[in-house]
């Protein structure tokens, strides 16, 4: 630590007797004497970093976080609009190759002028690479700090806001991601996001975003989709409605239906098979501009898409032991009350399966039904449990359609057990003490629970983040 404040000092001492010295005696003595005060610091700074002993010290000596905190030593400045941000430049060039030739290359200055970044991210910036913390606010957040990671060149930084993205996308945020990972060609980011796409196609469709016409054009080409070509079809004339906008002319139904052809997305739109009574949105495009069309305009395909499972990750809470064993009859119901901290769609619940005297085979029909704070039923499923084996893990039910649960309301989940009338060996029913929540990786997100029995039935959810 010694040796690096009297280097430091030493290029203090150097720059403030820059003016006692000749032209030619300041151009080879201050520069010779700076060079090998930099290299004699990015030694040590190298030895620092790789010696395991003071991992924890990581060039900050685990002080890096109070010398950036107090502005200590600074010999570089970054200017923004609102702002300026002083910095060093050894720390800087030995975590980015750009910063290195910003500050050491042949045209080497020390004020940085910045318009492309918003001064926020860029701190963000700044702090990682001092203290190898970053915590980020939203997925927008993360995204602006990954074109900083990549334009100075900061691969660690890159890596962590991918991370961050890839477990923690939503609805909102799936059109958009989608995009930039093509943009940045993060290939395994865009795998994941398409086939989320298509698998929440109907509430990504609702999305306040408006998407590029490539990024359409490939969900209609896609056969295998979860929407409904009525939802294409709507989302299409939107679509066009933004895009009038975008290209500022006048929303009318020429021009929407001129953007739908010169998009390409006209020609890809399904609607013969559904008749006119389906798709009048559409028809009065159509109908009133017939002279605009052309024989390649129209898509002439009779075959529907059809739907995808749904393969989203189920979510469950965790089993503290078993309460008691119930005893079933031909009819018996079962009510849980949840409430969810932001908005989410649900795909699928996890109940208990029944058996019979333990590992005997059991055979029972299930209803899954999901009722809003009014009572009123917001959707249904059935399914038949066959259970030979492992009565303990959960039999999964997947829901015709995602359920849309608004943050902050209560909803209820009834579980129908209608079983056989073979009283004599009746169905059993384990009741779990089970925690009270769910959370997200990233503890982002909590689903709570409310059981109306000494035990939970429903062990777990398949949901998105809105």
């Amino acid at each position: 630590m010694f040796v690096v404040m009297l280097a430091l000092n030493h290029r203090r001492w150097i720059n403030s007797t820059t003016d006692t010295l000749s032209t030619g005696q300041n151009l080879k003595t201050n520069g010779a004497i700076n060079w090998l005060c930099d290299w004699l610091l990015s030694i040590i700074y190298h030895i620092v970093c790789k010696d395991a002993k003071y991992k924890k010290l990581n060039y900050s000596f685990n002080r890096m976080e109070k010398i950036e905190e107090n502005n200590k030593w600074t010999d570089c400045v970054f200017v923004f609009e609102d702002l300026k941000i002083p910095a060093h430049k050894l720390v800087l060039s030995y975590n980015s190759p750009v910063f290195k030739s910003m500050f050491y290359g042949s045209m080497a200055s020390a004020e940085v002028l910045i318009k492309d970044i918003e001064s926020g991210d860029f701190i963000q910036m700044l702090e990682f690479i001092y203290t190898e913390k970053i915590v980020f606010k939203s997925i927008n957040n993360a995204w602006s700090v990954l074109y900083i990671s990549q334009k100075y060149f900061i691969s660690n930084l890159k890596n962590i806001c991918v991370e961050f993205i890839y477990f923690n996308l939503t609805i909102r945020t799936l059109l958009l991601s989608y995009e930039y990972a093509i943009l940045y060609n993060l290939n395994q980011l865009l795998n994941k996001c398409w086939r989320d796409i298509l698998l929440t196609a109907k509430e990504v469709l609702q999305v306040d975003y408006h998407m590029k016409a490539s990024t359409f054009c490939a969900m209609l080409d896609e056969n295998e989709i979860n929407a409904h070509e009525i939802d294409l079809i709507e989302a299409a004339i939107k679509w066009s409605e933004d895009e009038c906008i975008f290209q500022n002319v006048d929303v009318t139904e020429k021009n929407k239906l001129q953007i739908l052809i010169n998009s390409g997305i006209l020609s890809r739109l399904r609607f013969r098979p559904l008749g006119k009574h389906l798709c009048q949105g559409l028809y009065r495009l159509l109908a009133n501009n017939l002279d605009n069309l052309s024989d390649c305009s129209v898509n002439t395909i009779v075959v529907q898409r059809y739907r995808m499972p749904y393969h989203i990750r189920y979510r469950f809470r965790e089993a503290y032991k078993i309460e008691r064993n119930l005893v079933l009859s031909n009819f018996n119901e079962f009510h849980c009350l949840i409430s969810v901290g932001h908005e989410v769609v649900m795909y699928g619940v996890a109940v208990t399966p029944p058996h019979k005297d333990g590992f005997r085979e059991a055979c029972t029909n299930v209803i899954v039904s999901i009722f809003d704070n009014s009572g009123v039923l917001l959707s249904q499923a059935k399914d038949i449990i066959r259970m030979v084996s492992d009565y303990e893990v959960p039999h999964l039910v997947g829901l015709p359609n995602g359920v849309r649960f608004m943050a902050a309301t209560k909803y209820k989940i009834s579980v129908t057990y209608l079983c056989d009338s073979d009283l004599s060996q009746p169905n059993e029913l384990l009741c779990f003490y089970l925690s009270c929540s769910i959370k997200t990786l990233t503890n982002s997100l909590s689903i709570e629970f409310d059981d109306h029995l000494y035990g939970g039935i429903v062990r777990g959810m398949s949901f998105y983040v809105f």
